[in-house]
């Protein structure tokens, strides 16, 4: 029998509109790999009244139900008291989850006040759920059979407390047969990618899509590992270099680890991106051993001034250009010393275009000591996407460099 979990939000803030819930989604995908979907999900408000009465439902047809939200210091969380009087037992101080708050509270040099001590309340019979990167403890109850995990709704804790709790437990109460792979993928759209795998067999394969603008995800699941085996090695072959990882993987950090395998480094010049290439670099853990300088270069006397772009190349080809995005590559690579300098120039938008140079249009540049690699772009997004798409372009300049690279070297060294 399929194990029946229900999941449910809680949060005002959720229901009119003025935070938009991520953990439903991301908890259904982890079930869904698992050959498991979320039998029921609700979004109620911030009373006690309404997280009881959920939950209460919940207890008569679930098996397991998780809760996001309602856990923090503020009046308005009330999870603990719900859940306490869904027991029907006292909320007391749990000493553990306490000293563990105080001792986040010190490490940043801050005492405990009453707020942070309210956390702390939870129902007599709780299970403590410790929160390593967060301050609110989680924590889980059992009625009737049937186990509750409460936790924190900010997303990145709810993710790892449910990576750490809830996603073990439901594997011990029902080991699953699936089995999964994902791969990640840039430079092609969704379509793009389901002609691909349409010319693939995909029998006893079951396909999911989705769009992490400007990424495209596609999972394979089934119960037949040969089949998936056959299924990964066909689209792998097909896919190639659009490929750029698996389920774990972070487009930028794969950018720096592909710098770090070489020993190289990278200086940045950026005009239409304003910053973003280098801080989806500087996110990645160990980005200092790849990144020294980049450049906001955005006026033209500051490409001609930091960079060495010639009056000359501004004046006769315009900031948007071939001539003058080279340049700038070649200029940021010589004044900050690093193996390769990238450098973006574009119209993002929603102004600024005309009738030779549209909105949209973007030249991104490579430069090493090799060559210099350029691409030209013609996004169709707002601004915004526009930027987003142009700083992955650059990124995916750096990634294909490498990446050939790296080929290079093997068949040098196997030859």
């Amino acid at each position: 029998m399929t194990l029946r979990v229900e999941l449910l939000i809680i949060g005002d803030e959720l229901l009119n509109g003025t935070i938009l819930e991520r953990n439903g989604a991301w908890f259904g995908r982890q079930l869904a790999i698992r050959g498991i979907q979320v039998a029921y999900r609700h979004t109620v408000p911030d009373t006690i009244t309404a997280i009881v009465d959920a939950m209460t439902q919940a207890s008569m047809r679930a098996d397991l139900v998780v809760t996001s939200g309602g856990l923090g210091p503020t009046v308005d969380d009330l999870t603990a008291q719900a859940a306490a009087q869904f027991l029907q037992e006292p909320v007391i101080t749990h000493v553990d989850a306490l000293r563990s708050i105080e001792a986040r509270r010190s490490a940043i040099g801050r005492t405990l006040t009453d707020a942070d001590k309210k956390q702390a309340e939870l129902p007599k019979s709780a299970q403590i759920l410790a929160n390593p990167v967060g301050t609110a403890p989680g924590f889980s109850i059992t009625s009737n059979n049937v186990q509750f995990f409460h936790l924190p709704g900010v997303p990145h804790e709810f993710r790892e407390l449910s990576s750490m709790y809830v996603l073990p437990a439901v594997d011990a109460k029902q080991p699953s047969a699936f089995k999964s792979h994902t791969w990640k993928c840039f430079g092609v759209t969704e379509s793009g990618l389901a002609t691909m795998v349409e010319s693939l067999d995909s029998a006893d394969i079951e396909l999911h899509y989705r769009a992490h603008f400007p990424e495209i995800h596609l999972t394979a699941i089934s119960n037949n590992p040969t089949r998936l085996k056959h299924f990964r090695q066909a689209f792998e072959s097909v896919a190639g270099r659009r490929i750029f990882g698996g389920a774990d993987d972070h487009f930028p950090r794969v950018v720096v680890r592909g710098l770090q395998r070489l020993g190289w480094s990278v200086g940045v010049a950026e005009s239409c991106t304003g910053g973003l290439v280098a801080k989806l670099i500087t996110d990645s853990p160990g980005a200092s051993t790849v990144f020294g300088a980049g450049f906001i270069t955005y006026a033209n006397q500051a490409k001609t001034k930091w960079l060495g772009v010639s009056d000359e190349t501004l004046i006769q080809h315009g900031a948007v250009s071939k001539e003058t995005v080279t340049a700038m590559a070649t200029g940021v690579r010589k004044v900050t010393g690093a193996t390769l300098g990238i450098a973006t120039s574009g119209i993002a938008g929603p102004g600024g275009g005309t009738t030779e140079k549209k909105v949209g249009s973007i030249h991104i540049a490579l430069a090493s000591d090799e060559r210099i690699r350029h691409r030209f772009l013609q996004l169709p997004f707002d601004r915004e996407r526009n930027r987003i798409a142009t700083a992955y372009g650059a990124l995916e300049l750096i990634r294909k460099h490498c990446l050939e690279a790296t080929t290079s070297n093997v068949e040098t060294n196997v030859g």
